[in-house]
């Protein structure tokens, strides 16, 4: 018997698996309710009592709208503050070395600053089959659907929460 057998879910599996999953959930919101999270229940995370609580230690609408905002954009630029210290630290780089097979070698280099002769420091990138380049290719890391929408979620908090009060 193949592994492709072993490893594939029968259709009763699957349903039994989504079934215990909606379940799960389900009992998580159930829970959540009866802490009065939805506002329909008094409960110690009702609205109000968050509010509260909130107030009790001075957090204002200031406070709120400032973390709304810093969290908007931070949600906006985090790919591009992670390929700024993955660019200058030499990280996401393949070798661009040509080779006659694929076109280039591709594989992953790692960064070595040499000192040269004139005093200064020379970078050179080198990758696991020994070639050597002072360039390499930069691979930059790219926001996903789900990042794009936290970040358009947020950006519409946000909007409520400068023009509610």
């Amino acid at each position: 018997m193949s592994n492709q057998f072993l490893t594939q879910k029968t259709y009763l599996q699957k349903r039994a698996h989504n079934l215990g999953m909606t379940m799960m959930v389900m009992g998580a919101c159930f829970f959540f309710y009866y802490l009065g999270l939805f506002g329909s229940v008094e409960g110690p995370l009702s609205p109000e009592s968050i509010g509260s609580w909130l107030a009790g230690h001075g957090v204002t609408w200031l406070h709120v709208k400032i973390s709304f905002f810093s969290f908007f954009i931070l949600s906006l630029v985090w790919n591009h503050l992670i390929n700024l210290v993955c660019f200058f630290s030499g990280k996401r780089r393949t070798c661009i070395h040509p080779s006659r097979q694929e076109g280039m070698c591709g594989r992953s280099v790692r960064k070595i600053k040499l000192n040269s002769a004139g005093g200064g420091t020379e970078i050179l990138y080198v990758c696991r089959k020994g070639h050597s380049s002072s360039s390499a290719c930069f691979h930059p890391l790219k926001k996903g659907s789900a990042a794009h929408l936290v970040w358009m979620t947020v950006l519409v908090c946000t909007a409520i929460l400068m023009f509610y009060r």
